[in-house]
């Protein structure tokens, strides 16, 4: 069966030209009509009575906005607390999916660097379950080190129920010839490296890409059909890092 896989960085869902706007993310999601989606940096309110009160006006649940009109699911990672609620990323499905794990990873470095997290989940299909992995990995090498090693470890890549077919996807602010990177290549197998007939494009930035820092890495047993990243004028308006689709073809 063929499965379409999207992982997409959405800015908060503030564009180039600097407007605000989750439906129009919505349409790029839409336009690609994929079966699961990977999306990185998106708000989400807050839960408690009192900072609703105080943050209601600014309150919003990105995630939501983009899944409702596409009638798919959603799990949200928090990977730290805000004014206005909460920061993280989210899984996207048309197909019934279930959480395995989510976790902020530890802190390691300088203490002002960004939290970050990762989700995993499995998504039902009508002839198979698909392992997807999440994450939105640190700006310095060192915090990626760090947490590469984490989804290498024995909670997430390397336990014992992540078989295949299992993906891991999203904004890993590695180029391929960081050692994050090849640390996943030894693993999983790069989809834009895969595909036949495909050169790997850049993803960031959106208007002019020079660095391939979006991917994602599939488990032996998984064929790549085909990769797209869109480059049309919404596209490129909509965040600041392109969409990457990957047409899966399982057994």
């Amino acid at each position: 069966m063929r499965i379409r896989v999207m992982s997409y960085n959405v800015h908060r869902c503030i564009g180039t030209d600097g407007a605000d706007s989750a439906a129009r993310v919505a349409d790029v999601v839409a336009e690609a009509s994929p079966d699961v989606v990977a999306l990185q940096e998106l708000d989400e309110p807050p839960t408690n009575a009192a900072a609703e009160a105080g943050a209601e006006a600014e309150a919003r649940h990105h995630a939501r906005e983009i899944a409702e009109p596409l009638g798919m699911s959603v799990l949200f990672c928090r990977t730290f607390a805000r004014a206005i609620g909460h920061y993280g990323h989210a899984l996207l499905s048309r197909h019934p999916m279930t959480l395995k794990r989510s976790e902020t990873f530890e802190r390691r470095g300088s203490a002002t660097s960004e939290p970050r997290g990762a989700i995993w989940a499995t998504v039902q299909f009508p002839t198979t379950v698909l392992n997807v992995v999440s994450t939105h990995l640190g700006l310095s090498r060192g915090d990626r080190a760090h947490q590469s090693r984490i989804l290498l470890g024995t909670n997430w890549l390397g336990n014992a129920n992540f078989t295949s077919p299992g993906i891991l996807c999203g904004d890993l602010n590695a180029v391929a010839h960081a050692m994050t990177y090849r640390r996943f290549a030894k693993t999983l197998r790069d989809a834009q490296r895969v595909a036949p007939g495909h050169k790997a494009r850049a993803t960031f930035p959106s208007r002019f890409p020079l660095l391939r820092v979006d991917h994602v890495f599939v488990s032996e047993g998984i064929r790549v059909a085909a990769v797209t990243i869109p480059s049309s004028r919404m596209a490129r308006r909509a965040s600041d890092h392109l969409p990457l689709i990957v047409d899966l073809e399982i057994a």
